[in-house]
């Protein structure tokens, strides 16, 4: 193994590449693999990086610009530079994932070049095997140069992959899951109807029509408190 940094936190295994240089068009940042962990949980405000994660085992949510998603094993997903994020597992079924960050003009032109710039769930779409290949070549290897020249052409066939598997993913598919996400995540703390309604950028009528209609609850014209009692009761019965 090179000379990398590498940094063991509770829920990451994060290995720092030697290729923090903006003269380079393109670079694996950072690499490693994410751990289940019932309390993960990440923010990133106009991220400086992009980056390409694959979920091993395990189910969360991803809140990007604005547009919510649910991810479960198998899938893929990107997120580019100047991203605003945050996502985080599901406590009952934590995430365990395996992820590539990367920079550099070369990295943004390839993505644009294929449209995938607004991309970002890529539903059963397996790259476990490709983001591996590039892991071993910053594994195997400790020259910046040598790493580039091998991994643009993994990355490139990555973004083609990804690509060509691509799958439309509508956000309103999405969202009665989101709502239920929030909800298991803070079913102890006293919420409101209308702090769920703004995390999930819809409004309370709304919210509670489409819950109700996936997961058959008499919510509609309830109170707060009425509304968390009810949920906390019913919970146990309410499949996914």
């Amino acid at each position: 193994m090179s000379d990398f940094q590498k940094k063991f936190h509770q829920d990451e295994a994060v290995y720092n590449t030697p290729l923090n240089n903006d003269e380079f068009p393109f670079w694996v940042a950072q690499y490693g693999t994410t751990f289940k962990d019932s309390d993960y949980h990440q923010i990133r405000m106009q991220s400086q990086m992009s980056w390409i994660e694959y979920i091993i085992s395990g189910s969360g949510v991803i809140i990007s610009n604005n547009h919510s998603f649910v991810v479960n094993k198998g899938d893929t997903y990107m997120l580019v530079e100047g991203s605003d994020v945050n996502y985080y597992s599901n406590p009952e079924d934590p995430l365990e994932k395996i992820w590539i960050n990367f920079k550099g003009p070369l990295g943004k032109s390839i993505i644009e070049t294929y449209n995938l710039t607004d991309i970002v769930l890529y539903r059963n779409v397996n790259s476990l095997e490709l983001i591996k290949e590039i892991h071993d070549i910053c594994n195997s290897n400790s020259d910046p140069q040598l790493i580039q020249q091998l991994t643009i052409p993994k990355f490139a066939s990555l973004i083609h992959f990804l690509y060509k598997n691509n799958k439309s993913i509508t956000i309103s598919s999405e969202t009665v899951d989101i709502v239920r996400y929030y909800i298991d995540c803070h079913v102890t703390e006293n919420i409101k109807l209308s702090n769920i309604a703004e995390f999930c950028h819809l409004s309370v009528d709304y919210m509670v029509k489409v819950f109700k209609k996936k997961y058959h609850m008499t919510v509609s014209g309830v109170n707060d408190d009425d509304f968390m009692h009810s949920y906390k009761f019913t919970k146990n019965k309410v499949s996914y």
